[in-house]
């Protein structure tokens, strides 16, 4: 029991370390402050979750409507990103010049974010450590490749 706390512990560490710098843009266009809502959107969710998970607050019985909101936010990756909107964001020019590879990397944050939204639906704790851990990893992935770095 002590060992799966460690590791649930562990993990959602590792999941809220990735989520501190979601905001993918500076926001200067219209797409920028949209995306920008969306990813703030994101932050704030898994915030939640890892605080509940860290035991920083009680379970006030919210974590499904988090994962919730969660998944649905990573829903729209895939179409807040409109060929031309890269001007004045953090949105780095990889993102239409490889769109392939960045439609898979949406892809596996819209899975993890899923996968993370059953694994709380279901209680187990094993199940949530390791969707954090895919979501953290996804989030990173992505803004290794995609985005640029932040002042």
């Amino acid at each position: 029991m002590r060992k799966s706390l460690i590791a649930f512990v562990s993990m959602a560490a590792v999941a809220m370390l990735f989520s501190l710098p979601l905001s993918a843009d500076n926001h200067e266009s219209p797409y920028g402050k949209y995306r920008h809502a969306v990813m703030e959107t994101m932050k704030g969710h898994i915030t939640a979750l890892s605080m509940v998970a860290f035991g920083q607050i009680d379970d006030t019985g919210f974590m499904q409507e988090h994962a919730d909101g969660l998944a649905n936010a990573a829903k729209e990756l895939d179409v807040i990103f409109p060929e031309g909107s890269g001007a004045g964001s953090e949105a780095l020019p990889s993102v239409w010049e490889q769109a392939d590879k960045f439609a898979a990397a949406v892809e596996a944050n819209q899975s993890a974010t899923a996968e993370l939204q059953a694994a709380v639906g279901s209680g187990n704790r094993g199940a949530i450590a390791g969707g954090f851990k895919k979501v953290g990893d996804s989030c990173k992935g992505c803004h290794e490749s995609f985005r640029a770095e932040s002042n």
